[in-house]
């Protein structure tokens, strides 16, 4: 068995890969070993070695750490010093991915998911973060229906510092990312709570909403000028909850 903080665990199987580092599934015990549950790893890849990927890995630990609500993914034990940083994090049945390419989401199940990733959001902006990179294959299912915002990789505080600036260097601004808001594509512009909203719009478009109302909610949320978008994500939750009048 391998040890962390004061737990044991067994690796099961690896899970997914990322840019520089994979998770991995485990089996989690305590040092007498009794069985506490299955959970995720994610690993900082032993072959990278810049000083500035283990300071980003370091930072994507600590904000998603900060963010404790419940469409947020959970951290539960973290090893930032050690020579393969790592974190243990609740374990998903998968990503909204794979639920959306499944075609078996009801109305009623896409509004829901619209309002858990509103809530998860919004949470991370209070705090002064922004996340960077939503997507699908970044809110994860739970088997109890819970959708939850994950992967702080990108994660920056709403105004930078000098740290984060350098680190930005090494991020993926531009591409053929669907989620990445236009005006980023232009020297000068930055990253706010309005680019956010751009990504968590191009998420909602592809649930395929039949309501006429909420699909111009999303609309708004993916306008080229960012001024004619939802300034916050309470703003947009407001819009929504007024469409359906069940508690958010």
């Amino acid at each position: 068995m391998n040890l962390v903080a004061n737990y044991k665990y067994n690796i099961i199987n690896r899970i997914g890969n990322g840019g520089f580092g994979y998770v991995e599934k485990i089996e989690l015990f305590n040092m007498s070993e009794t069985h506490s549950g299955f959970y995720a790893r994610k690993v900082l890849d032993p072959t990278v070695d810049l000083k500035m990927y283990r300071e980003r890995f370091k930072r994507e630990v600590l904000s998603q750490a900060q963010c404790r609500h419940t469409h947020v993914v959970h951290i539960y034990i973290c090893d930032l010093h050690g020579e393969v940083p790592h974190f243990i994090m609740e374990l998903a049945e998968c990503d909204l991915q794979s639920v959306i390419d499944s075609g078996t989401l009801t109305e009623h199940e896409k509004v829901d998911i619209i309002r858990m990733v509103c809530l998860g959001v919004q949470h991370i902006h209070s705090l002064g973060f922004l996340h960077r990179d939503i997507k699908p294959f970044n809110i994860l299912k739970y088997a109890d229906g819970i959708y939850k915002i994950s992967d702080f990789g990108l994660v920056r505080k709403t105004i930078p510092s000098g740290e984060s600036e350098v680190l930005t260097s090494f991020d993926i601004r531009l591409g053929t990312d669907n989620y990445v808001a236009p005006e980023l594509m232009y020297i000068g512009s930055d990253y706010s709570e309005t680019t956010d909203i751009f990504a968590m719009g191009k998420v909602f478009e592809q649930l395929g909403v039949e309501d006429p109302d909420l699909r111009r909610v999303i609309t708004k949320c993916t306008k080229m000028d960012p001024e004619n978008r939802y300034s916050n994500v309470s703003e947009l939750l407001d819009d929504i909850n007024k469409l359906f009048k069940e508690a958010a």
